[in-house]
């Protein structure tokens, strides 16, 4: 379950005369669990998104050869002929390593961390988050490693995109209001 103190995503609307028209929707008894739940998949999409497209919508900075090094298996990784002429390329790997770092994504090792992205319902909020201690600097970056040693770059998996802010106007207009096109506040769904 994720944790707020981990990790969440936060997002809110400022135009007011929604937020009113949202709040008056509530006020008059209509249920607000459906619309929060499709927003909460809607986050665990766009952030599924963010990991296969490598970083939206900025890509991520590359994995480090170190990092690199140790996921296809270090020296092992290597054919015998050579590590004896100390040439460390891509072209010197055996086939599984070949294999292994042709199909390498960033943040996506052994895949824990996407599969621990969560959301739940807190009072009339989602919360999106996980409960993995290394979540947040492998999100914000910072020192890592014994002594603080490693830096790791911010890698922003956890975040709304543009795209996403329409569709969750779309979502809370369609359910308190009904589907259909129609005027709320300027804009027209």
């Amino acid at each position: 379950m994720p944790s707020p103190a981990q990790f969440d995503m936060q997002f809110r609307f400022d135009d007011r005369d929604f937020s009113r028209r949202i709040d008056r929707a509530i006020a008059a008894g209509r249920e607000q669990r459906p619309a929060l739940e499709a927003i909460g998949e809607l986050g665990l999409s766009s952030i599924h998104k963010n990991f296969v497209h490598q970083g939206r919508p900025r890509a991520w900075k590359p994995l480090s050869a170190a990092t690199l090094y140790a996921r296809i298996g270090g020296m092992g990784a290597f054919k015998a002929s050579a590590r004896r002429r100390r040439e460390y390329s891509a072209a010197g790997l055996k086939k599984p390593a070949a294999r292994r770092m042709a199909g390498m994504k960033i943040l996506i090792g052994s895949g824990r961390l996407l599969r621990s992205i969560k959301w739940r319902i807190v009072s009339h909020l989602v919360e999106i988050g996980t409960n993995l201690v290394y979540s947040r600097i492998l999100h914000k970056g910072g020192k890592a490693g014994r002594g603080h040693a490693v830096t790791i770059p911010p890698r922003e998996y956890v975040m709304w995109q543009d795209e996403d802010v329409h569709e969750i106007r779309r979502i809370l207009v369609e359910h308190f209001f009904g589907r259909g096109i129609f005027d709320l506040g300027g804009l027209r769904f």
